[in-house]
């Protein structure tokens, strides 16, 4: 898998709600890969690039944080927009 070197505003606004809703439940970045590691793709090393701005999730790998992070609803909306934006560049 390659990573793309993102940083843009809603890469890194995105990294900061996802790591914010990973720190609410108190999970470390190990943790959440361990409840994960079904997930394709999914390492701690892609979670640190997400989370920095760095690359963004699939939007399979984005349901399975949600689904983890069990966000409210403008949160899991947020998410999405924000991941809808960078692709549309």
């Amino acid at each position: 898998m390659t990573t793309a070197i993102l940083t843009t505003i809603e890469s890194l606004e995105l990294g900061k709600l996802l790591r914010g809703l990973r720190s609410d439940l108190e999970l470390t970045q190990t943790d959440l890969v361990e409840l994960l590691f079904r997930v394709r793709g999914v390492s701690q090393s892609w979670l640190s690039n997400v989370e920095r701005g760095y690359s963004l999730p699939t939007a399979g790998q984005l349901e399975h944080l949600l689904g983890t992070y069990q966000p409210t609803a403008d949160q899991r909306q947020r998410a999405h927009d924000l991941v809808a934006s960078e692709v549309l560049r």
